[in-house]
């Protein structure tokens, strides 16, 4: 079992503590950026690297990272090639291939890492961020950690035991990988601490009306790939549409699977009640979630063993009170309980038709259910207390 960060137990001192991203900024990863602010406020002597640049622009109000390589990296299309070959490859082998090929970057961090008289190296992913900041670590004498989310670990491609071995510490933020990683690395245990993302919730105030709209407004937000198993959601729609109920299913977000999924719901019939909204910023989603009835979260393992951690659109949702339906992938059932909303431990169409209309004719139990998910989350995901928490554990 991961252990909590004991802040009182930690004296506070000054030293240089290098934040390491392998890109920046990704649009979807809000929550890193709250974190990279809240860490800011808490520890002045943070600065704040990434290997390569992200897939948007910087925004006024975004932090500021320095990137160590002008070079974009590309998108990696044979992702399924190279793990197939990393699955019989020597572990030894594929890490001398990886230092060889990011040689010069791994340079570059170690001359910044010296100029900045850094003391500690923390790298937010189990990534080639911690790979090579584990190495520069390493040659230069200094203190490593990092963190662990989902598909770093899941589908991990950078040596998770020699990061295991090589760090202090390792931050987890859902408890799901936390489990997975201590089953598979056992000197992990010792070394796992779970701080929770969360919100600063005075932004995120509960909503009080519960009554549901005609049509019915259901939404997804995330990106579109195979783990998110948005297939299943549309499938579910046109089960409900079969059966006469008028409802507007709202997508936010993108990804590979865009035009797949657009061509599938005109296969089911289900085109003109599908609304395909794109990437939406984090005030964006908060208004679809406001102004939405239900969120659908068919979350599934996919081929890679990739799988959820505790989404943040959950958490979003639950702090406003919005209903939320959904699988028990990965780490979505440490918040997503009958108590706090409606989860299926069997996803598919038919499960999840029924689990919409079961929302739909239990008002008594919607109220009861939002309000013990607020609850939840204050007492979990607040992001304020959870910043002092893993500022706490970098001092």
């Amino acid at each position: 079992m991961p252990h909590s960060a004991n802040q009182g137990s930690i004296q506070s001192c000054r030293m240089r503590v290098l934040y390491l991203l392998s890109r920046y900024p990704l649009w979807s990863e809000t929550f890193i950026r709250q974190d990279m602010r809240l860490l800011q406020t808490e520890l002045p002597e943070i600065s704040f690297m990434a290997l390569f640049a992200g897939d948007c622009p910087l925004q006024p109000d975004w932090p500021q990272v320095q990137i160590l390589c002008d070079q974009p990296r590309g998108q990696d299309s044979s992702k399924t090639s190279r793990n197939k070959l990393r699955r019989i490859m020597p572990g030894a082998l594929q890490a001398h291939l990886v230092l060889f090929k990011y040689r010069r970057i791994l340079r570059e961090l170690s001359r910044q890492a010296r100029l900045q008289q850094v003391r500690h190296i923390h790298a937010e992913f189990a990534d080639l961020a911690a790979f090579l900041g584990m190495h520069a670590a390493q040659s230069l004498g200094l203190g490593f950690s990092f963190g662990v989310h989902a598909a770093d670990v899941y589908a991990n491609q950078y040596s998770l035991s020699a990061l295991v071995q090589g760090a202090k510490f390792i931050n987890s933020c859902n408890l799901a990988v936390s489990d997975y990683l201590a089953e598979k690395h056992p000197l992990a245990t010792a070394k796992l601490h779970l701080i929770h993302h969360g919100l600063l919730l005075e932004d995120w105030p509960y909503k009080q009306n519960d009554s549901l709209q005609k049509p019915l407004r259901l939404c997804f937000a995330g990106r579109f790939v195979p783990k998110k198993g948005i297939g299943i959601l549309l499938r579910s729609c046109a089960i409900l549409q079969s059966k006469g109920l008028a409802f507007h299913l709202r997508l936010a977000g993108d990804g590979p699977l865009g035009a797949e999924l657009r061509r599938l719901a005109d296969e089911l019939g289900i085109g003109a009640q599908c609304h395909w909204l794109g990437q939406l910023s984090r005030p964006q989603v908060k208004q679809l979630m406001l102004d939405s009835d239900i969120l659908c979260l068919p979350s599934i393992k996919d081929s890679d063993n990739n799988q959820e951690g505790v989404p943040n659109v959950l958490v979003e949702a639950m702090a406003l009170g919005l209903p939320a339906l959904g699988s028990q992938s990965g780490s979505i059932a440490e918040l997503l309980t009958a108590e706090t909303g409606w989860p299926l431990t069997e996803i598919n169409p038919e499960t999840l038709a029924q689990g919409l209309e079961e929302i739909i004719n239990s008002p008594q139990q919607r109220q009861k259910r939002r309000l013990a998910a607020r609850r939840q989350v204050e007492k979990e995901f607040c992001a304020r207390e959870n910043g002092r928490r893993r500022a706490a554990l970098l001092r």
